[in-house]
């Protein structure tokens, strides 16, 4: 579900770190996971953060996968909110759902200090 706002983040970046190197990686005969790791990686670090994002955002919103391949001993906790808001209990929603919010915003922001790092 995540995969196009990711490419879409992700495929500027990657041409322009194709156009800029492409010619000088060939002339110094880097290629393969030395160039990635060298090259391309650092250019790419940003964009790759925010695309982790936007995938991690996107990924605990859909419940379609939760509810497929849940269990009713394993549950996530958008599935929990969910079934608290379904129940009518809506106080521990609340609760269930600032959890999730701040679990998500110190992933994000350990993904923006790691494709913010130099």
């Amino acid at each position: 579900m995540a995969l196009p706002f990711a490419l879409g983040s992700l495929a500027p970046a990657m041409q322009q770190s194709m156009a800029q190197h492409d010619r000088l990686c060939a002339s110094l005969g880097i290629k393969g996971v030395r160039r990635l790791l060298l090259i391309d990686l650092p250019v790419l670090r940003r964009p790759l953060g925010l695309a982790a994002a936007m995938a991690f955002v996107l990924s605990l919103g859909d419940l379609t996968a939760i509810t497929l391949f849940g269990s009713q001993d394993l549950m996530t906790l958008p599935a929990l909110i969910y079934a608290q808001m379904g129940s009518y209990r809506i106080d521990a929603a609340a609760g269930s759902a600032l959890v999730l919010a701040l679990f998500s915003m110190a992933v994000i922001t350990l993904l923006d200090k790691w494709s913010a790092a130099a």
